[in-house]
């Protein structure tokens, strides 16, 4: 069963609408802390947070490219002296290649998290517009603000 991430926005009636959702696999589940079956107003500074999160993870992956293109050279500089060390070779290289392609996927889906997220934090007015987050939590009620 996947668990999910909702924001809501809270209209003048106090009833509450459901604007995204993320699931867990998602790296804005992962940046952002909400509460369980509950739900929170949003604040720039938890957006800033998750923000600043996104921004360390893509660091890190970009760090992991450049292991593994240093990997590749590595790996490029040992001498081949068979058909099945140059074999073995290869599939290293490409493993390494793959993984680079991996991280350089990851960037991408950090980069439009990121966005996502930026989006809130630059183009919506927080005291005008209150925005709650909760994590497995579909039709929240004012009692479950915490």
């Amino acid at each position: 069963m996947s668990s999910y991430l909702n924001f809501f926005v809270r209209s003048k009636n106090s009833e509450f609408t459901q604007i995204a959702s993320y699931s867990r696999n998602h790296y804005i589940y992962d940046a952002y802390g909400a509460p369980y079956e509950k739900i929170a107003l949003v604040t720039l500074e938890h957006l800033q947070a998750a923000m600043d999160d996104l921004n360390n993870r893509k660091e890190m992956l970009e760090e992991n490219i450049e292991l593994a293109e240093e990997m590749i050279k590595y790996i490029c500089s040992f001498p081949v002296e068979s058909s099945t060390a140059l074999e073995s070779k290869m599939n290293a290289i490409n493993e390494q290649q793959s993984l680079i392609n991996e991280y350089k996927d990851d960037i991408k889906q950090v980069e439009l998290a990121r966005f996502h997220l930026s989006f809130i934090y630059d183009a919506i007015d927080l005291e005008e517009c209150k925005i709650y987050a909760g994590v497995e939590i579909s039709n929240p009620t004012k009692e479950d603000i915490v």
